[in-house]
């Protein structure tokens, strides 16, 4: 099974944000997609999501050609987990990972079966925010938010979870927790597409990467081929320290060099 978009393009007030950019997720795998701020990174998650209309590309779903607009079958299959999550509404935290099971019910929002019930309580154990449960959302700090958001997105149960920078702004134990997570839902069965900035979480976690630079996808592959050395410092002017330990890959910045110019 696989979600796909090919040749996207887009431009926005007259300014060009991505060149026949492609991505491919099939199911039971994780993708981590890198590259320098402004590289185009959410714009192409967008676009796979089938929420940037102005993007030019051919979508499938699973073979199928993809709605132009979401629909309730799209909405059970294909989750969007956005950069920042807007939880400023009086309702608790609980209430916010129900929102998940939405797309399932096709009469009025209000009884949550016993199977709901205990989705719900799988997505909020497995991020780790089961304490916040009676928490107002609009009282949570930014890890807190973030890690609510994510178990709102797993409770959907869909095949393709599409996360962008899941990992930001979390602590370090948590940050391992998400992408244990993640890998996780992948060998159940998900397809999972990631936004990253730490190398060495793509190098353990992923895969497969993509390298996104001004638009373009430039190097794609097994993560320790493609954060190599050379194109650390062709796509964001940094030398890395590569190593391999025993618990994986590391890849670490150390120094600035240039100017990306690949």
């Amino acid at each position: 099974m696989t979600l796909e978009a090919t040749s996207i393009n887009l431009t926005l007030g007259g300014r060009t944000i991505l060149t026949d950019a492609s991505v491919r997720v099939d199911t039971g795998r994780v993708i981590g997609l890198l590259g320098p701020n402004g590289a185009g990174k959410s714009t192409l998650l967008r676009s796979l999501a089938g929420l940037e209309p102005s993007a030019e590309s051919k979508r499938t779903l699973d073979g199928v050609a993809a709605p132009t607009r979401a629909n309730r079958e799209w909405a059970c299959k294909v989750a969007y987990l956005p950069q920042t999550g807007d939880l400023s509404w009086p309702v608790t935290v609980r209430e916010v990972v129900a929102l998940g099971r939405l797309p399932h019910h096709t009469g009025p929002w209000g009884s949550q079966s016993a199977q709901d019930r205990a989705i719900v309580d799988l997505a909020m154990q497995q991020a780790d925010v089961n304490s916040l449960a009676n928490r107002p959302a609009d009282a949570l700090s930014g890890g807190e938010r973030a890690r609510v958001m994510l178990a709102r997105a797993l409770a959907t149960e869909p095949d393709y979870l599409l996360a962008d920078e899941p990992v930001a702004g979390l602590d370090p134990g948590h940050q391992l927790q998400v992408m244990e997570l993640l890998r996780a839902r992948a060998g159940a069965g998900m397809g999972v597409l990631v936004v990253l900035h730490d190398l060495t979480l793509a190098c353990r976690y992923c895969d497969e990467v993509m390298l996104l630079y001004a638009g373009r996808v430039v190097a794609q592959g097994r993560p320790v081929e493609v954060l190599n050395p050379d194109n650390m410092a062709k796509v964001f002017g940094v030398r890395v320290l590569a190593a391999d330990t025993p618990d994986g890959p590391v890849r670490i910045p150390m120094a600035r060099l240039r100017e990306n110019t690949p």
